[in-house]
């Protein structure tokens, strides 16, 4: 895509439950939390394992704003979750943009 355009895109995955991703990505939240090694460690099933690692995610809020700004071009595409609900009630995206004091513009959230 972007060498299609004169834009600078960044691709982020904020999907810790994400098994395979069919592009090349410049943040991906996986190095950091994963649902499968949540659900091993706490004996849980996916859903809570998704549940705890927004939390955790929520807890590492500054970490994760740090390495998307750093990488920030003109557009900047973030896959999240399926599971919206998950990512909007837990307040995870306000958080990101409040603390990257970003442009919504140039941030895309999808699904």
């Amino acid at each position: 895509m972007e060498k299609e355009t004169d834009y600078k895109i960044s691709f982020v995955n904020l999907d810790p439950g994400c098994e395979y991703l069919l592009y090349s990505h410049d943040f991906d939240i996986r190095s950091i939390i994963t649902t499968r090694d949540i659900m091993i460690r706490e004996k849980i099933g996916p859903n809570s394992a998704m549940v705890r690692a927004m939390e955790l995610m929520e807890k590492r809020i500054e970490n994760i704003v740090a390495g998307i700004v750093k990488l920030l071009g003109d557009i900047c595409i973030i896959d999240t979750p399926g599971q919206m609900e998950i990512f909007i009630f837990m307040q995870l995206e306000l958080k990101l943009l409040k603390k990257s004091k970003t442009s919504v513009v140039r941030l895309m959230f999808s699904s």
